[in-house]
């Protein structure tokens, strides 16, 4: 029965190391670089669920060079927000997200977008969205879809 255990304790230790490295890992804000990646800076369409609900939503996003950073225009529902964006490097691997602020009526919203590059050379985006401070279940979620 002692065999059992060790093996049980061994599975679970891993286990909860995992998933404690995963809560851990750490991104790094890029120097801002207008173009990189050169496929970035485009219109897309929006379709997404709302943080803490099952609400969801379609729309416009217009992303566009800054002085400091990527400038973003939204558009949902007739209401249009701004805000900026840019790149980080993240884990160990450096793998790169677009993080983004802006505001959502009066409350602070943020997003963290995995980007890929599809097969025309435009860029797709998979992000994960939140209220500044918040924790919401369900979290928002967004894809994000070159226009032209």
């Amino acid at each position: 029965m002692a065999t059992l255990r060790r093996p049980s304790l061994f599975v679970l230790c891993f286990w909860m190391s995992a998933a404690s490295f995963a809560d851990e890992v750490s991104c790094e804000r890029q120097k801002y670089d207008p173009e990189f990646p050169a496929t970035l800076v485009n219109e897309y369409q929006i379709i997404g669920r709302m943080p803490g609900s099952r609400a969801v939503y379609e729309g416009t996003l217009e992303l566009q060079k800054g002085k400091a950073a990527y400038t973003l225009k939204r558009t949902v529902a007739g209401s249009t927000m701004t805000g900026e964006a840019w790149i980080e490097a993240c884990g160990s691997d450096k793998f790169k997200m677009l993080n983004s602020k802006y505001t959502q009526g009066k409350k602070p919203m943020e997003g963290q977008c995995f980007m890929e590059s599809n097969l025309e050379n435009g860029m797709l985006l998979s992000c994960y969205t939140d209220f500044v401070g918040e924790q919401n279940e369900p979290y928002g979620l967004e894809s994000l879809f070159p226009s032209n």
